[in-house]
């Protein structure tokens, strides 16, 4: 039996395990989960190995398995290697699906320059880097399903969108979001989506900028006074300092991490 039992990759080569065999993933892909696996042993012999979840492969007299993945979105997962040891109970796939959907958007076109720097104008700041170069290219987008990201109980639909610059269609328009809520944001963030239970917004400061973020709209329509209390000067500055919360290092992280929301339980009448 080996020192180590298990082995957990991402990119890149895996610390010695297996009599100090070592092994990386050369390709990996989500649905259905599959990579290609090198393998190195001590003498310095490669070989490479095609596996599917639950799939073995030999390390010298050893025997492993491709027994789990953990996939954030198609850049961002974590595979599991186990040691299989003589007389093992047979492979159970994990309770939970491990394949992972890719959601579609619809994008709006493009918009040049000067678009973009009206609406900054407009906004009274300028849209960070990263967001800036996706609104050039998409101008926002609509996904053509209800989507989330799982935990945060906000969605995205059709009629939803990702903002862009639409003066003729406003409620497709940044300035639009800033218009219906953008009194819960300070002048750090700039709401590019009013979703369904909450937004979305994008960091523009130095300290923030390109980051997206959510608030869920019950946080900010229940306030009350209760950012006096906490000694915050303005209930945009209590939300943002305690109820927003980062969904994605970029506006490519995000759309990355969303997923098509589960569909809800059918309705059941209860006799009266």
């Amino acid at each position: 039996m080996p020192e180590i039992t298990e082995v957990m990759l991402e990119r890149g080569m895996s610390p010695w395990f297996d009599d100090r065999a070592r092994c990386g993933v050369l390709t990996f892909n989500t649905s259905p989960p599959r990579l290609v696996l090198a393998v190195v042993s001590p003498a310095g012999e490669e070989s490479t190995h095609e596996l599917f979840l639950g799939d073995t492969f030999p390390v010298g007299e050893n025997t492993w398995r491709f027994d789990d993945a953990v996939i954030t979105n198609t850049d961002i997962w974590t595979v599991t290697l186990r040691y299989v040891a003589p007389g093992s109970p047979p492979f159970r796939p994990p309770a939970e699906p491990r394949d992972y959907v890719m959601v579609e958007f619809r994008s709006f076109g493009t918009i040049d320059e000067a678009g973009i720097g009206q609406v900054e104008q407009d906004l009274g700041r300028r849209l960070p880097r990263s967001f800036r170069m996706w609104l050039a290219h998409n101008n926002g987008a609509a996904p053509v399903e209800e989507i989330w990201i799982p935990g945060t109980h906000v969605s995205l639909d059709p009629f939803t969108p990702v903002l862009g610059v639409h003066p003729e269609n406003p409620i497709y328009d940044l300035r639009n979001g800033e218009r219906q809520v953008g009194r819960w944001f300070t002048k750090d963030y700039v709401v590019i989506a009013i979703g369904v239970e909450g937004y979305f917004a994008v960091g523009v400061s130095p300290q923030v900028a390109d980051q997206i973020f959510v608030m869920r709209s019950g946080d900010a329509l229940q306030l009350g006074n209760q950012y006096l209390a906490r000694g915050y000067g303005s209930p945009a500055e209590y939300l943002c300092a305690e109820r927003l919360f980062p969904v994605g290092s970029s506006i490519g992280t995000f759309l990355a991490n969303l997923r098509p929301t589960p569909p809800s339980p059918p309705a059941t009448l209860r006799p009266m």
